[in-house]
């Protein structure tokens, strides 16, 4: 692993995956919760026959069951649990279940242009369209611009469960709305992550996987601080952010799943178009340059 592919994935590690769980204590909370009328809302269409058109999701679900996800951010996980969602909620559609996925973004145009580009990706004839308001998304829906998906359930415009979630976890996250949506369909028997995604094993024991950082070998929050300090110092030259650079190198060296990590995180940074909030120039050319590169095997 070279110098270059060193220095910013782990300035990038510490602001996005470090920072948020020094309050994992805390409650997160995005959108509207259990009990509260969803606000009005227009989407964009953007895929098939709903290309160029807007949808009203609260419209088209009625009197029937909702499910409305917002993607805040661009990450493999995201992805993972979103399209699981949207294919069990094509299944059930018969059944009472509308969904749709709303994207936001700074640039509507370059979002639609992407849809189109990963649509092989996606859910045959579901519903993904661009959300109003940005980055925000819209305003009446009070959604968290720190989470990477709000999964929200309603029945007759009403929320019934809301997810604010920072790292998805298909095997618990995605029972826990499976969970949510058999209780407004009114089953007896919600249905089981494992079975509609095989090759997702559950989670052992009904175990949360590890995902703070504590957890994950080589990615102690206190050491990755001490070593990431120097570097997303703003006043640094890009001679110190080198320096500091040299300290970290062995660490992604003995740890290459650290690596895969990193990468990750520093193409969700340039996708969501944060680049110029990490760091100086010198850094972000070098954040950029890492997205850019494959992910370590």
């Amino acid at each position: 692993m070279t110098r270059s592919l060193a220095i910013v994935p782990l300035l990038l590690f510490a602001a996005l995956v470090i920072a948020p769980f020094a309050r994992a204590d805390e409650p997160v909370f995005s959108g509207p919760q259990p009990e509260e009328k969803l606000p009005p809302l227009k989407l964009q269409g953007v895929l098939g026959e709903e290309a160029g058109k807007q949808i009203d999701p609260l419209a088209l679900a009625g009197d029937k069951s909702l499910l409305l996800i917002f993607f805040h951010q661009r990450t493999r996980p995201a992805f993972g649990l979103t399209n699981v969602l949207m294919k069990y909620a094509q299944s059930r559609r018969q059944d009472g279940l509308f969904a749709a996925v709303g994207f936001l973004g700074e640039d509507p145009a370059a979002t639609e242009k992407w849809l189109q580009t990963v649509q092989r990706h996606l859910v045959p004839q579901a519903t993904y369209a661009i959300a109003p308001g940005g980055v925000e998304g819209p305003g009446a829906f009070g959604l968290n611009r720190n989470v990477t998906l709000t999964v929200l359930l309603a029945k007759d415009g009403v929320t019934t469960a809301s997810f604010a979630l920072v790292q998805p976890s298909l095997p618990v996250d995605g029972q826990a709305i499976l969970d949510a949506i058999a209780a407004n369909l009114g089953d007896v028997r919600p249905a089981k992550i494992a079975d509609i995604s095989p090759q997702q094993p559950a989670a052992r024991n009904g175990a949360r996987p590890a995902a703070r950082a504590e957890d994950r070998p080589g990615m102690s929050p206190d050491l990755l601080r001490s070593l990431l300090q120097p570097v997303i110092d703003k006043n640094a030259t890009p001679a110190q952010v080198d320096a500091a650079a040299a300290k970290v190198e062995a660490a992604i060296a003995e740890n290459p799943a650290l690596g895969r990590e990193i990468h990750r995180i520093a193409t969700t940074i340039v996708n969501a178009g944060k680049l110029a909030n990490y760091g100086t120039p010198h850094a972000q050319a070098k954040i950029k340059a890492w997205a850019e590169q494959q992910a370590p095997r």
